[in-house]
């Protein structure tokens, strides 16, 4: 019984600022994930280093590029002075900004998308973001002289080569 026992540590009730490069009350530290799934530190300060930047490997700046070929300015009819992707699926056009090129090449990338078709699940190519078709809005619809030829099938139409003509009976 001459043996002395220790005491167990005592926790305190206070508390402590996680422990990091950043130190003081209320400092925490924070990560963010780029494009290409990278992990890389917010900076608390008001300098260079503390600007955000959309960091991509080198793999992404080559897709980029074969994209940037692949539709330069000049490609589309309807937007000559734009760089355009035309879906053909869909019929709308987008125009091929910087932020639509980094996502298109990461989708490449992660194999989710091709040169030929951009990831068109992406909120980047979405209807509501589609360049509007300035040559469909002149064209007219379907005059007197179309006839749908069955109700359950409206998109079905004959192109009548006069005025409609109803017989009746004698």
């Amino acid at each position: 019984m001459d043996e002395l026992m220790k005491a167990p540590p005592t926790v305190s009730m206070v508390s402590q600022p996680a422990a990091g490069l950043s130190s003081g009350p209320g400092s925490f530290e924070s990560t963010y994930r780029t494009v290409m799934g990278f992990n890389d530190e917010l900076s608390d300060d008001d300098g260079e280093q503390g600007k955000v930047k959309v960091l991509f490997d080198e793999g992404l700046e080559e897709e980029m590029e074969h994209i940037s070929n692949k539709y330069p300015p000049g490609m589309c009819s309807l937007h000559p002075d734009l760089k355009c992707y035309h879906s053909c699926v869909t019929n709308l056009h987008f125009k091929l900004d910087r932020l639509k090129n980094i996502v298109w090449a990461a989708a490449i990338k992660k194999g989710m998308a091709s040169l030929i078709t951009p990831p068109l699940a992406s909120n980047h190519f979405k209807t509501s973001v589609a360049l509007r078709n300035t040559i469909s809005s002149r064209r007219s619809h379907p005059s007197k002289n179309y006839v749908i030829l069955s109700s359950r099938w409206p998109a079905i139409h004959q192109l009548m080569s006069g005025p409609l003509k109803i017989l009746a009976d004698a």
